[in-house]
């Protein structure tokens, strides 16, 4: 019988020359027509909204799933994941998901992710009217 040193099955270190090493990738990445992973970066695109000058103000910010909570913007990047401090969630009503309750809830620091946001905007100026596309019952 012969002893596994360097090469052969069971032996797990060394300097061999399987995928795992990451020597395929390698080869790969050296050519121009393989995506090395880079484009995402020239993908983004600019942010409609400049959240530059909403930095240190109280916004808005609604989510996927309805949920809405206010707070003070402290930090965004491209995606754009926001972090909002001394933020307040406001409640939905359980019996109509589309009614705030007119209950809050602090959250304190909070990161939403880029993802799941939805609109953001300054907190200040903003009036809720009646909804004009609902049907008045004629009589």
């Amino acid at each position: 019988m012969s002893e596994h040193h360097g090469k052969g099955k069971g032996y797990r270190g060394g300097k061999g020359k399987g995928s795992r090493g990451g020597s395929r990738a390698k080869h790969r990445a050296d050519r121009e027509d393989v995506d090395t992973g880079d484009h995402h970066r020239s993908s983004i695109r600019p942010s409609v909204i400049d959240l530059e000058r909403l930095m240190h103000q109280r916004v808005t910010v609604k989510l996927t799933g309805g949920r809405e909570v206010s707070g003070v913007l402290k930090g965004f990047d491209p995606v754009p994941n926001l972090v909002l401090d001394e933020s307040i969630e406001y409640l939905r009503d359980p019996e109509d998901p589309y009614k705030l309750s007119g209950k809050t809830r602090n959250l304190g620091l909070l990161v939403a992710r880029g993802t799941s946001v939805v609109l953001v905007c300054p907190s200040t100026g903003i009036t809720e009217i009646d909804n004009p596309f609902t049907e008045v019952p004629t009589e």
